[in-house]
Order: structure tokens, then C-alpha cells, then sequence
């Protein structure tokens, strides 16, 4: 007996000798003002034996008082940091919750959030009992994996809006272990793959949070009238030349007389001062009262051309553009860049000017008996066969990445190819109704709608109010026999 204290007391010198070595995963995302940061470290921290150090018979470890299967069962430490980062005081406190991945591979987690100082790090306790190498500190089983969740921003802090992800790097010599990163839900996953035995190593995982200013303004939705970021129910009446919209900011109807009949209405911001404009397309002619310029006209295109009004160049302006069939051009006078042609398409085909590359600016762009030509400004020429013919093409930002989305309506179902989202479909609207998609609850994200015109209806999907594909419904009356419809 006195040999092997002896034998444990020189293994407990030699080992207090060794050095220290560490391996991290990082990992950063802007925030509206709350970065998370993950950094998973293990900590190849020796602590010091003793003569009771962790040890297992057949029988399993009698100190602990449990009879533990030495295959499934070896202790592992936990350790969890919270670092400040640019803008986040030293002390600011964090909670953080943790889970198992798998329950069946363990003993219950507790349940108690943790709370870590900004600038500190603490150990945290696991289901099985403690080490005598870290008294008091409970243990966890090697090799089963631990998700670890930062909760909500603290009360000096705003609330956390990840807005970029950056991929996780490796950092450090000789990298072990795996993680998983979700930033949009501030969690990171583990694997528990640095036991206490034999070399007593820890694993850590740090969260880096970095304070930032507000995000950037979701885009301004078309046909927004009142400056609320959200879009407002309009439509022209050839009858009386009055512009009539739905204002979402006050919930009243509003009427400017602005045209006559045989009228094409396009709606658009021209002075950029992210009000959309009424605007009518005459024979050629422009006729623009802008909110803030006010009124305007230029003769710009010919009586059968097809107006594409919207901000080619990238300046916040709508400029003035046509689509010619007869000869498949588009004209297109800059407001920043001044005059270009584009010859892109043939007669046949349908105007489908959007966003597509997601740089602020419009991209010339057609639909062609099921098949999407598109001339990106940044990406260049590709072509998408979705949809079939007689679909009516209804692209615009449906996924809220900043890039519009091909999509088709037909015979009351929608199906829309998301740039980041993917594909998915919604019965929503009759054979007979129009498709009006537009942001009518402001999150920035094109909702489905459509308007009947056999009573006037507007139906309408906000994807705002629902975690579905569709989001909430809502529904008004707005309008009569006769009204004219923007081009959506």
C-alpha cells in the first residue's frame, strides 16, 4: 500500500509539470447589438491527482457511489466562458442553459440557467458526481455531445438580430473534437472528447459578444405611400383619374387625382426619398408627382412599349425604363448613369425587371413560356426554367435575403424558388384572382396576396405573424368595378 502512494505521488509530480495547450473554434456574426461569438476551446488543463484520483474497477467507482459500466462511463469537466468583446463592459452578465443531445446517454442535466460575467469563465456542474481533481464541481459523461444556449441580450443591452454568419475556423495546434455552430439561435453543440482520464483535460466552450450599433434599414417596400416600411393597398380608377391607397401607418383611405383613362399607373419612388410616387405612363410620355420633387414629365418610350420603372443604378431613384417587344430592348434613362440599351429578350416574352443579384440594383430580366432570363448587373446571364405557360411570373423578395425570388402564380397556387429558402408552394387564391405580392407587415419579406375582383377583395399572407411558409391571414375591401392595378 505505502508503494503505491508512493507510485501516485510521483505520477501527481510529474504530471503537475506538464504544460498547457488549448484548441479553438471561432466563429462571428454582426448583431443588431449583441454579437455571439462561439469559440469552443478543450483545455488541455492538467490538474493534480491524488491518492483518491478517479479510477474504475470492474465493479465500477465506489466513491461516487454508483455502479457505473467503466465502457460508458468516464468523466469529463466543463468549463464555460463568456469573453467581451468590442463594445461589451467587463462584468456584463450572461445566463446560458444546457442540454444533452442525447438523453438516453446520460444522466438528467440541471435545469438552473448559469450565469457568466463577461470577462470570466467558471466551471459547470454535470449530472455525476465531482472529481476529487475539481472538488465540487459535477461531471459529465466522455463522448456524449452537450448543446449550450446564451440567452437573451441582458437588460442594458438590445436585442440580439444576427444578420451575418461567419463559418467556423480552426485555430491552434493539433485541433480535436467537433462543434456545431447556430448563431441565429446563440447555441453551439459539443462532443465531449477530453476525459479527466488519464491526463485529468478539460473542455471548454466560450461564447465572444460584441456590441454593434442598430442593423441596417430592412429595404423599402414597393408602394409604400406614407413612409412606414410597409406596402399600401393602391389601385388607379381610370374613371375619375384618382390614385386611391389603404395608408398602414393610420389605417385610413386616402385619393390623389393624378391621370385619366388609358393610363398605364406606375408607382415608384423618383426623388428617392423612399416614398413611392403615383405615376402614369401615357403614349411615351412620363407624368411623375413626386413626394417630395413634386411634379415632373419626360417624353421617354413609344405608345406599345411596356414601362419597367425602378432603380437601375443603384442611386435610390427610380429611373425611367421601357420594354420594347418589338425589337426585345429595354431603355433605360439613369438618373445617376443617364441613357442605356439592353437588348434582352424577344416579343413574345414578359418584363420581369427585379433585383436579382442582390446589389440595389434592378436587373433586366424576362419570362419565356416557363423559362426565367435574367441579365444580373453583378452576376451576369443565367437562366432558370421554372413555371410552366400562361403562369403568371410574380418574382420579388419572398425570403428577405435582398435578392427577388423567381416565382409563378397559377390557377391559385404559388410556387416560389427562394434564393436562400428554396422551393415551396401555397394554395392561396382562385383561378380568376390577380396576384398583388408586395411587404404589407414590414419584416421585410414579400408576402402572397391576391385581389378579387368580383367583390373587391384583398386577401393577403403575412409571413410576419406565423412561423408557416404562408404566415397570417388577413382580408379587405378596397375598391370597385373597374379599377386598374399596379404592375406587381
Amino acid at each position: 500500500m505505502r508503494s503505491k502512494v508512493k507510485e501516485m505521488k510521483r505520477d501527481k509530480t510529474i504530471i503537475s509539470k506538464l504544460s498547457r495547450s488549448m484548441w479553438s473554434i471561432r466563429t462571428l456574426s454582426r448583431t443588431a447589438a449583441l454579437v455571439v461569438g462561439i469559440v469552443m476551446a478543450l483545455a488541455w488543463s492538467f490538474a493534480p491527482t491524488s491518492v483518491g484520483a478517479v479510477g474504475h474497477g470492474e465493479e465500477g467507482d465506489s466513491r461516487f457511489g454508483l455502479v457505473v459500466d467503466p465502457i460508458d462511463y468516464r468523466p469529463a469537466v466543463l468549463r464555460l466562458c463568456s469573453v467581451a468583446g468590442i463594445g461589451v463592459a467587463v462584468g456584463t452578465p450572461f445566463t446560458y442553459t444546457i442540454a444533452p443531445v442525447d438523453p438516453t446517454t446520460t444522466l438528467p442535466y440541471p435545469t438552473d440557467p448559469i450565469t457568466v460575467l463577461a470577462g470570466s469563465c467558471q466551471f459547470v456542474n454535470g449530472p455525476y458526481p465531482s472529481d476529487p481533481a475539481f472538488p465540487g464541481v459535477g461531471t459529465f459523461n466522455y463522448g456524449t455531445s452537450i448543446v449550450v444556449t446564451q440567452g437573451p441580450s441582458p437588460p442594458n443591452q438590445l436585442s440580439i438580430f444576427p444578420t451575418g454568419i461567419i463559418s467556423p475556423t480552426l485555430t491552434g495546434s493539433n485541433p480535436v473534437g467537433t462543434l456545431t455552430v447556430e448563431l441565429q439561435y446563440r447555441r453551439g453543440t459539443m462532443t465531449f472528447n477530453q476525459a479527466l482520464l488519464p491526463n485529468n483535460r478539460i473542455n471548454e466552450i466560450d461564447f465572444i459578444n460584441v456590441a454593434e450599433g442598430p442593423p441596417p434599414p430592412l429595404p423599402r417596400p414597393r408602394f409604400d405611400f406614407d413612409g412606414d416600411y410597409v406596402a399600401d393597398i393602391v389601385l388607379f380608377r381610370p374613371s375619375n383619374g384618382n390614385w386611391y391607397y389603404h395608408a398602414s401607418g393610420t389605417g385610413s383611405a386616402r385619393a390623389v387625382h393624378f391621370g385619366q383613362a388609358g393610363d398605364i399607373p406606375v408607382a415608384a419612388d423618383f426623388d428617392g426619398d423612399e416614398i413611392a410616387d403615383p405615376a402614369v405612363y401615357r403614349n411615351g410620355q412620363w407624368f411623375v408627382l413626386a413626394s417630395t420633387a413634386g411634379f415632373s414629365t419626360m417624353n421617354f418610350g413609344l405608345a406599345t412599349d411596356i414601362p419597367q420603372a425602378a432603380d437601375y443604378d443603384g442611386d435610390g431613384k427610380a429611373d425611367f425604363a421601357v420594354y420594347r417587344p418589338s425589337d426585345g430592348t429595354w431603355y433605360v434613362m439613369g438618373s445617376l448613369t443617364g441613357f442605356k440599351a439592353v437588348k434582352f429578350g424577344v416579343s413574345t416574352d414578359i418584363p420581369v425587371a427585379a433585383d436579382f443579384d442582390g446589389d440595389g440594383k434592378t436587373d433586366p430580366a424576362v419570362y419565356r413560356n416557363g423559362t426565367w432570363f435574367i441579365n444580373g448587373s453583378t452576376a451576369g446571364f443565367s437562366a432558370y426554367k421554372f413555371g410552366l405557360t400562361g403562369d403568371v411570373p410574380v418574382q420579388a423578395d419572398y425570403d428577405g435575403d435582398g435578392r427577388a425570388d423567381v416565382a409563378v402564380y397559377r390557377g391559385g397556387t404559388w410556387y416560389i424558388m427562394g434564393s436562400t429558402t428554396g422551393f415551396r408552394s401555397a394554395q392561396f387564391g382562385l383561378a380568376s384572382d390577380t396576384p398583388v405580392p408586395a411587404d404589407y407587415d414590414g419584416d421585410g419579406k414579400t408576402d402572397i396576396g391576391v385581389y378579387r375582383s368580383s367583390n373587391t377583395n384583398w386577401y393577403i399572407l403575412n409571413s410576419s405573424q406565423s412561423g408557416d411558409a404562408v404566415g397570417g391571414f388577413s382580408s379587405m375591401q378596397f375598391g370597385s368595378a373597374g379599377d386598374v392595378l399596379m404592375r406587381y
